[in-house]
């Protein structure tokens, strides 16, 4: 199902339907020329090659197999297109991981197709036992962004920045919860306004980390990344690396570039997924 709507995702299915991205396809990019962390024994993963062929935006019944055809779909406003971003990030993982040829589709398959299938499961599975990663989203969409008295949004992400760099130091793809909307104020939104991607490399310096990032949203895409830069100044590290210094960022503030030149976004807040690889069937 759907963070579509919060009583249709935790009553009825489960898997969260994130959004899709409204603007044009855009045009393939070439790999990016700065190094990212290297994994070992394996090509280094790109979108264009290891991602999806085909954008995040299905159409059909977002409704399990289980429930499809009960009446359902009539009885609720179900959205006429919607997302598996955490499917297909988890998906893209588990084929390259295993080394299996991604499909060459350049269409979203349709519901009841051995694909989309597998798709949907892996969505159910982003998201935890009992969907805990939605609770995730939840909790952090009520954060301010900043606060002087108790737990920021931007503390939130600044304290998960340690098991994210180790997951991509030991050369695993990470899938990343990105949290755009708010409970309250200018940023206020739906639950399902947020998003999944996967990131498979990074870059490190004194003033930010840079994190690239297969987004389902951009197919083909090899320039997508994540910035991550201190909202205060932090203590500087006399004996530390400038590749470390986000060891001492205690706020972070984030943003999504995806590097046509179009105003990178604003990303509230981030957080490494559970994974567990799968082999895939296809």
């Amino acid at each position: 199902m759907s963070l579509w709507h919060v009583s249709i995702v935790l009553a009825i299915a489960a898997p969260l339907l994130l959004p899709v991205a409204r603007e044009p396809d855009p045009p393939h990019v070439g790999a990016p020329t700065t190094h990212s962390s290297p994994i070992a024994e394996r090509v280094p993963f790109l979108p264009s090659t290891h991602g999806f062929q085909f954008r995040n935006a299905f159409r059909g019944s977002p409704l399990p197999a289980s429930l499809r055809g009960w009446g359902i779909e009539g009885s609720v406003e179900l959205p006429e297109t919607f997302g598996l971003c955490g499917g297909m990030s988890l998906l893209a993982a588990d084929h390259y991981l295993h080394g299996v040829p991604m499909p060459q589709d350049r269409t979203p398959p349709s519901p009841g197709t051995p694909l989309y299938e597998t798709i949907y499961a892996r969505q159910v599975e982003s998201l935890g036992f009992m969907a805990i990663a939605a609770t995730k989203f939840v909790q952090w969409m009520a954060m301010p962004d900043e606060s002087e008295t108790g737990g920021c949004i931007r503390e939130a992400t600044a304290q998960e920045l340690p098991s994210l760099i180790a997951r991509l130091d030991d050369g695993n793809p990470a899938p990343l919860g990105m949290v755009y909307r708010a409970t309250t104020g200018p940023d206020r939104g739906k639950l399902w306004e947020n998003h999944q991607v996967l990131v498979y490399g990074y870059e490190a310096d004194a003033d930010s980390i840079t994190l690239r990032v297969y987004d389902p949203n951009y197919p083909r895409h090899d320039r997508a990344v994540i910035r991550v830069r201190p909202s205060r100044p932090a203590p500087a590290a006399d004996s530390a690396p400038a590749a470390q210094a986000w060891r001492e960022w205690k706020h972070v503030v984030c943003e999504l570039d995806i590097g046509t030149g179009r105003a990178p976004r604003p990303v509230r807040g981030i957080f490494p997924m559970a994974y567990a690889p799968k082999r895939p069937a296809l």
